[in-house]
């Protein structure tokens, strides 16, 4: 999923799915690999692994795998 045209969202309003990416990578698991401290690891390789994640979120998932690797080496 990508979005098409940034704005502002709130509860209530519509939005349609358009075409989903094969890697089935949904905001919901984004939302988790940036706030939740048990997010798995191989859900963050997947999201690392999307071609249009933006600069944004990959930060935030590549600060994630350091985290797990970091707690993984202890």
């Amino acid at each position: 999923n990508r979005v098409l045209q940034e704005g502002a969202a709130q509860a209530g309003d519509e939005a349609e799915i358009v075409e989903r990416h094969p890697a089935r990578v949904s905001i919901r698991l984004l939302s988790d690999i940036r706030h939740s401290s048990d997010a798995a690891l191989e859900d963050v390789e997947r999201a690392l692994a999307l071609k249009g994640l933006s600069e944004a979120w990959r930060g935030h998932a590549l600060r994630r795998l350091e985290r797990i690797r970091k707690r993984r080496s202890q």
